[in-house]
């Protein structure tokens, strides 16, 4: 939870935080993240339900098809979506702050800088929490999904401890990542209000960086699952080549954004310890 950032008495976030709408706390932040996950997955009973009424038919086919379809896309819209808003949201807040002479006030209080970035980067958080949670209950939502539609694929899962313990370490990554993305740029957008006070090229240089890092993800990930097709089909076919791909995906993950992170806290922390 990003109030675990917050470790001494900050009267900079508790200021911040009486200006965020619900929720803010966080047993608020738990209830909102457990209501939109059983919304969620009432809705895939409901999508269930109407898959068995056309079992054995002849669309049932195409209907189970265009439900994954739906939650592929709706899964790829709304980390775009999700990365455009932690961005953009933080950029202009915090270049808003900046520009009305906020941050200069509260430099010349006894808070150190330190403490200001991370009760600003904790309160960005917190509000996009809502989109998180959002984002992480349409992924468990497709795999609940799966499961349901091809309750075969768990079995032999299960069946295959080991191999399959290695493909639940991916599960785990797939489910953790927007979690991940979120810190990640939400601490790129700390930093980039805190160099550029530009507000326009601050917008320009945030969405520069969030297209330099989906290619940039995409390339690493598809080079990586590249390589492992190719073993697997060669003659030198190792049968641990797949889940040693999986976990080689989460690993690369979770270094790529925390690496991405701390970079960008470090370079705002400059900004955060110094006058204007």
């Amino acid at each position: 939870m990003p109030h675990a950032l917050i470790t001494t008495a900050n009267p900079v976030f508790d200021y911040e935080l009486r200006r965020v709408r619900w929720p803010r706390s966080v047993e608020e932040l738990q209830r909102y993240t457990l209501n939109v996950l059983i919304a969620l997955h009432l809705i895939i009973g409901g999508l269930w339900l109407v898959s068995r009424l056309f079992y054995n038919r002849p669309n049932a086919g195409t209907a189970l098809l265009m439900t994954y379809a739906l939650i592929a896309l709706s899964s790829v819209v709304i980390m775009v979506a999700a990365d455009l808003y932690y961005i953009l949201t933080t950029v202009g807040a915090i270049n808003h702050q900046i520009a009305a002479g906020q941050w200069d006030l509260l430099r010349i209080t006894e808070l150190r800088g330190e403490n200001i970035l991370l009760a600003k980067y904790a309160i960005a958080q917190i509000r996009a929490w809502r989109f998180l949670s959002v984002e992480v209950a349409i992924r468990v939502a497709g795999l609940v999904l799966g499961v349901l539609f091809e309750p075969q694929i768990f079995v032999v899962l299960v069946l295959t401890l080991p191999v399959s313990w290695c493909l639940m370490i991916l599960v785990a990554g797939y489910v953790a990542e927007p979690l991940w993305r979120m810190q990640a740029i939400i601490a790129l957008g700390v930093a980039i209000a805190a160099r550029v006070h530009n507000h326009t090229f601050a917008i320009l240089t945030a969405l520069g960086a969030i297209l330099v890092i989906q290619v940039l993800r995409f390339v690493v990930l598809a080079g990586l699952w590249y390589v492992t097709l190719g073993l697997l089909t060669s003659r030198t076919n190792v049968f641990c080549m797949l889940p040693l791909a999986s976990i080689a995906t989460t690993y690369i993950l979770y270094v790529f954004y925390q690496t991405l992170r701390k970079i960008s806290l470090r370079h705002a922390a400059r900004f955060a310890i110094q006058p204007a």
